[in-house]
Parts: C-alpha cells; structure tokens; sequence
C-alpha cells in the first residue's frame, strides 16, 4: 500500500479548497510518479483513487496489470468499504449517478 499526504508546498496548483481551483485534473504533488512506478513493476497493482472530483491517471488504466477503484468520499465507513471491495467480503451492484471516463 502507498499513499501520499499532499502538502501546500507540493501541490502543484492540483488540488482545490476554498477560494481556489485545481490549475488541471491530474494527481496532485507526486501521486502520478508513485503510481507510474508501481505500475511499472509489473507486478499486479490494484489503484484506488478517493477523490471528490475527476482526475486523470494517464495511461494507467490501460496496463495489463492494474485494477482500479474509484472510491469518492466514502465518509465515516469508507476505508472499510474499501476494504471490503477490495478482499471480496462486498460485491457491489449499482450503477453511478456520473459518468466517469
């Protein structure tokens, strides 16, 4: 499991709060490195993105050996949520209020 706890300092203009907007859709700070790196291991990689809005993972969701879960924000049961999506204890079978591309 690796994540990333993105800084003022290192967000690059990607992520949004009050009183601003993202500058573009991508991963924030140095997300997009630690996923391309990880996928490029080889090895199977499972990509769980929690976010609030669109974001772009470039080419990863066309390797052949990455499996991906959107997550949004899961709220006070999320994290178990996820686990249990991720360790098939939950199948879940709904469709999306959005498209996602």
């Amino acid at each position: 499991m690796v994540g990333e706890k993105v800084t003022d300092n290192d967000n690059q203009g990607n992520t949004a709060g009050e009183g601003s907007d993202r500058a573009s859709i991508g991963l924030p700070g140095r997300q997009q490195r630690i996923v391309n790196i990880a996928v490029a291991s080889g090895k199977p990689v499972v990509v769980v993105c929690v976010s609030g809005g669109s974001v772009t993972l470039g080419n990863v969701s066309r390797q052949p050996n990455v499996a991906m879960v959107y997550a949004g924000f899961g709220g006070e049961m999320g994290a178990q949520a996820i686990v249990d999506v991720l360790f098939g204890t939950w199948v879940p079978c709904a469709q999306m209020v959005r498209r996602l591309f």
